[in-house]
């Protein structure tokens, strides 16, 4: 006897709904750039002075393109508003403005 009330229709899911449901997710992964208040500036400012002074690595919580994004290096140089990073995978640039947290690695 054939049951055509149980189909399965989620191995059934065409490639637009795949799509759709993938670009829903993307969504909700976004946020808003976060605003910092001056006292977070200058500790930052500061931590980005001693790392220079005495060439330890920094990790780095930086916003890009609706998401935040991390990186850990040693500070290469400072040029205008970009901070370009020595990590292991080469030299990374990132824009000084949208640094959200930073500390001295651990490591």
């Amino acid at each position: 006897m054939i049951d055509r009330g149980n189909k399965k229709w989620t191995a059934m899911m065409m490639p637009e709904h795949m799509e759709m449901l993938h670009n829903i997710f993307e969504e909700e992964q976004k946020f808003e750039k976060p605003i910092l208040s001056e006292d977070q500036y200058d500790e930052m400012q500061r931590t980005i002075q001693e790392a220079i002074k005495f060439n330890q690595k920094i990790y780095i919580v930086y916003w890009n393109n609706h998401r935040l994004r991390t990186a850990e290096g040693c500070i290469d140089k400072i040029r205008g508003t970009s901070l370009y990073l020595n990590t292991s995978e080469g030299i990374d640039q990132l824009e000084i403005n949208n640094i959200v947290e930073l500390s001295l690695s651990d490591i």
